[in-house]
Formats: C-alpha cells, structure tokens, sequence
C-alpha cells in the first residue's frame, strides 16, 4: 500500500518574493498538534504533540467578491501568489499548483460572528487522496474585527478566543472517510506587510 503522507506531502517550490508581488501581507505561525482523527491512516506519520509551523501570504488589494456587508471573500489563486502552507515535524503540506486560497473576513456576521480564515487544497485529488488546509480565528464576542477588509496584519491571538489550525485528508477508498489533523497556536506574527 502507497504512503499516504508522501502522496499528501508533494512537497512546491515556494514562491520568490518576486512572483508574489511587492503588494502581500506574510504572515508565519507555530503551533502544536492537539487531536488526530484518522480513521484510515492519512496522518500515521504524527502524532499529538508534535510542533507545526507554518506561513500564509495574500496581496492585500483583492476584491471582495462577497456583496453583503459583514463579510467579506477574497480569492487569490497560488499562481498570482495566494498561499498557506503547514508543516508538521518534517513533512510540508503545499498549496496544489492550481488551488485557491479563499480568505472570509466576518465582521459582526450572523452565526458566525468576528471571523477571520484561510483555506486552500494543497493536493490535485489523486491516487484517492485530497487533503487542505485551513486556519481559522473567531471570536464570538464581535469585538475582535471593524469591518470585512482584508487583515493587513497577523490577527492577534488574545483577541481570537476560539482559533485553531487543521490539515484534512480525504480517502475516496472503500470507506470513504476523512481524516483531520489538528493543531493550537502559539504564536502568529506578520513577517511583511508591504504596500506601494
């Protein structure tokens, strides 16, 4: 049987600083891994307790493509230099060469609340695995977030009471399951905002 982390873990080239644009906000995080629901074994390679890093890079002038007010998506493909990637221990999960880092910013936004996160496929569905990533930050006493613009810096943690990571899997074999990985911040910091 094929590794399931090896497929999952098609390690990209990041993207030059060039090719992003001078107009992006990078941000980088660490964490640690707190739950692993893996019934068919995506995630055997880790364990809870292990460290996760990571970083996530946008251009800050995206349009909103969401109409009503509150709450704001932008949409950046890897291409034009949207990207999140997670790596847990030793092993990368990268944005998929042709995925689309979607952004939600929610300001006060009915169920949702103060909302801010990211999600990306890092994996073409191949070989019967697919997987992303996804971070997100809420805070369900809209006080943390003004508005559904784009986040110019790293969102602060004291600030985003109910925040969490996740790199989830998906195995199309005979059970048909999930699997997530998921993991708690330690800290989030904004390496570069730049605007000209």
């Amino acid at each position: 049987m094929k590794s399931h982390i090896a497929i999952l873990a098609a390690v990209l080239v990041p993207l030059s600083s060039s090719a992003l644009g001078a107009d992006r906000v990078l941000v980088t995080f660490t964490g640690t891994v707190s739950s692993i629901t893996d019934p068919v074994g995506i995630f055997s390679a880790f364990s809870v307790g292990d460290p996760v890093t990571g970083r996530y890079t946008y251009g800050v002038t995206l349009p909103d493509t969401q109409p009503h007010p509150g709450y704001g998506t932008y949409r950046q493909s890897f291409w034009d230099g949207g990207g999140l990637w997670i790596t847990v221990g030793s092993t990368e999960f990268a944005p998929w060469e042709s995925g689309v880092l979607e952004i939600g910013v929610a300001d006060n936004y009915p169920i949702v609340h103060d909302m801010f996160d990211l999600d990306i496929q890092t994996l073409e569905p191949a070989d019967c695995v697919a997987s992303s990533n996804w971070l997100m930050f809420k805070d369900l006493s809209d006080s943390a977030i003004t508005g559904d613009a784009l986040l110019l810096l790293a969102p602060d943690l004291s600030a985003f009471p109910l925040r969490f990571g996740q790199v989830v899997g998906y195995w199309c074999g005979p059970s048909g399951q999930d699997a997530t990985l998921e993991f708690n911040f330690t800290s989030v910091t904004t390496v570069e905002t730049s605007i000209q």
